[in-house]
């Protein structure tokens, strides 16, 4: 039987397309830990220490939104269980 890597065609890629692949991937990374604020700031040390923030860079507005989404959740989360 013959190997399978060898029937696989060599597929190139350019530096482009590897810098695009790079920026989806941190759009959806930072959509998914946007989406968990509700976590706490822990999940912004996660995104941000993780491979894929490198590739995405959010635009201020989504910044913003993010950071008060975060401050929202920690401040209800100490002042209504106070």
């Amino acid at each position: 039987m013959p190997d399978p890597l060898e029937l696989a065609p060599i597929i190139k890629v350019t530096q482009e397309e590897v810098m695009t692949l790079e920026k989806a991937i941190g759009m959806i990374w930072f959509r998914v830990c946007r989406n968990s604020t509700p976590l706490g700031i822990w999940i912004w040390i996660k995104y941000k220490r993780s491979g894929f923030a490198k590739g995405y860079y959010p635009i201020f507005l989504d910044l913003a939104r993010c950071w008060a989404s975060i401050l929202w959740h920690t401040f209800r989360r100490v002042f209504v269980s106070a």
